[in-house]
């Protein structure tokens, strides 16, 4: 599917009621983001940075191993924007399982507005310069913010996760990784598992390092991003960096101990990329389903 910037608009602005009203369907991307989008997109920027931090910087011993209120209050940000658009799924009533591939590749739709509402609630979101490297971010790093949760969230012990049985977030549904088995064969499968697992121990069960990725990713997502504007990938960039940085110095804080920490950080980093190859991964089941029974917006998520 050929992306002209059409598809995605919808995503962005659910939350704003005083928005212009679209032509458009409300189930796309389309119409989500023009609702929202009701002020100006440019705000002054003056990031000079481009390179991601990959490597664990030089400390002294002076280095501080406690966060300063400036990281805290960026740290707090990202967290209250995720909780206030998403719910923990596993603690609402199940209404059922998904019963095939084609069924649950239908979810990431039903969480369009809230995935619209989380990126508008963050300044750097909105600094983007224009609207066109707004659709592109957010086409870019859609599945990504959504796959992190889920394999964030996935239960070994049950075979899977929960996750909205619709936009009202009034119950779940059970995504089983059952529904795998007879599409792939089994070294498939539990290759799938284990880097699942080991994804998972890193992550050490702590949403603070989730949302902290979440955050990295929403300004990495797939190549897409690079289409922005020279502008815009500046402050991409700055971002991504940004939000390792803070993951590091969250590190620091949380273990006290520079050499942990740093080993830790390191860690996390190669773990990104299995999260990735989990992610590409599970695109490749689409070979598995009727894609024509996607809506369109559902067919831009997969970038079909």
């Amino acid at each position: 599917m050929t992306f002209n910037g059409e598809n995605l608009k919808q995503s962005l602005n659910s939350s704003s009621p005083s928005s212009p009203s679209s032509s458009l369907s409300s189930t796309s991307l389309d119409g989500l983001l023009n609702r929202t989008i009701t002020v100006e997109l440019q705000k002054p920027t003056d990031h000079h940075e481009n390179q991601l931090l990959t490597t664990i910087p030089n400390r002294s011993k002076k280095y501080a191993t406690t966060l300063n209120h400036f990281e805290k209050q960026c740290i707090s940000e990202l967290q209250s924007a995720l909780a206030a658009c998403f719910l923990v799924e596993h603690s609402l009533p199940c209404a059922g399982h998904f019963a095939s591939l084609t069924e649950a590749y239908n979810w990431p739709a039903v969480y369009s507005k809230r995935v619209s509402r989380f990126c508008r609630s963050l300044p750097a979101f909105n600094a983007l310069p224009s609207f066109s490297d707004q659709l592109v971010i957010l086409r870019s790093a859609y599945l990504y913010v959504l796959s992190l949760r889920a394999f964030f969230a996935y239960d070994h012990s049950l075979g899977g996760y929960y996750i909205l049985a619709d936009e009202a977030g009034t119950e779940s549904l059970f995504l089983s990784a059952s529904l795998a088995e007879g599409h792939y064969k089994g070294e498939w499968i539990e290759e799938s598992n284990r880097m699942l697992r080991q994804f998972q121990g890193v992550m050490e069960s702590d949403e603070v390092i989730r949302d902290l990725l979440i955050g990295f990713f929403l300004f990495r997502g797939s190549p897409l991003y690079k289409k922005c504007s020279p502008q815009s990938l500046e402050l991409v960039s700055y971002q991504q960096q940004r939000y390792l940085r803070l993951l590091y110095r969250y590190l620091v804080h949380k273990w006290a101990n520079l050499k942990v920490a740093g080993e830790r950080y390191s860690a996390i980093l190669k773990v990104v990329e299995t999260f990735e190859e989990l992610t590409a991964r599970s695109k490749v089941l689409l070979q598995e389903v009727d894609v024509s029974l996607f809506s369109d917006l559902l067919k831009e998520i997969y970038e079909l």
